[in-house]
């Protein structure tokens, strides 16, 4: 037993299955294009980036048929699932990097000083050059540690005084935007 109701209408005449484009005559506002420019109606409803452009007929080539609706679907689904995979494979990379550099600090100072040196290297400039790459990773790591440092040493005026400026910036964005 199904206590819905549905109402059928008695005839669909041509007025309901043809969409035109209202063509804006006289005086238009300006946010109306912005407008339009957002939503994708008025001017950009009939170019190639909105669904309106495509017809709903199937494109033969040879022996196969292209059937636009349908790829037009499949390509968008695809996008999405690409950009899904791609977001989940830089999470589990900054994961694992966050994993790494959350440890113990010195046990990432003894990694870089004994695991980072190339026992291969038998030419000088390479191995100066080797040298100076670690000095200068070294002493990146203890600026980093030193600002980390100095933020948490910070005092509650300090912190409200970053956070007040960090809220008036945002709102002079907006307001700009």
């Amino acid at each position: 037993v199904n206590g819905s109701y549905v109402k059928v209408p008695p005839e669909t005449g041509p007025k309901c299955t043809v969409y035109t484009i209202g063509n804006t005559k006289g005086l238009v506002y300006f946010y109306s294009y912005i407008i339009d420019l957002l939503s994708g109606t008025g001017f950009l409803e009939m170019t190639s980036l909105f669904y309106g452009y495509y017809s709903v007929d199937n494109v033969p080539l040879g022996l196969l048929e292209y059937h636009v609706p349908l790829a037009y679907l499949l390509i968008t689904l695809a996008y999405l699932s690409m950009s899904f995979v791609w977001i989940i494979k830089r999470s589990v990379e900054g994961f694992k990097r966050s994993l790494i550099y959350n440890e113990d600090p010195f046990q990432s100072y003894c990694n870089k000083i004994l695991a980072g040196w190339d026992f291969c290297i038998t030419d000088v400039k390479a191995a100066r050059l080797k040298h100076s790459s670690l000095l200068y990773e070294l002493k990146t790591d203890l600026q980093d540690e030193r600002l980390r440092q100095r933020a948490a040493d910070r005092s509650l005026k300090e912190k409200t005084r970053i956070y007040c400026l960090r809220i008036f910036l945002n709102c002079v964005v907006l307001a700009v935007l």
